[in-house]
């Protein structure tokens, strides 16, 4: 079977992290580069990757607001390669607010 491989845009609202100029985030994009089966698998592979880590949990997990906090993928694409790729995900990025268009 041949490998597939995806790069998954995971995108989490309603983490309120306090920066050191006094301003509040609101939430972060990360990208998620992987192998999966399918488009599906790709997602769902990635979302566990960023929720089920100590590393998420210890550093913005607990930021999360009671009632609205939610990790999502907001977009995904079956790619060529891995190579050049941070694996298993780049940095991430906050934001302090997301105006749709």
């Amino acid at each position: 079977m041949k490998r597939r491989y995806f790069e998954v845009e995971v995108c989490g609202e309603g983490f309120y992290i306090s920066t050191d100029d006094g301003r509040t985030t609101e939430g972060f994009v990360v990208i998620c580069y992987l192998e999966a089966n399918d488009g599906d698998d790709a997602c769902d592979k990635a979302l566990r990757s960023i929720v089920e880590s100590a590393d998420f949990e210890d550093s913005i997990g607990h930021y999360a607001g009671e009632d609205n906090a939610e990790v999502f993928v907001e977009r995904w694409a079956e790619v060529d390669s891995l190579d050049g790729c941070k694996i298993p995900h780049s940095g991430f990025v906050f934001y302090g607010s997301r105006q749709v268009h």
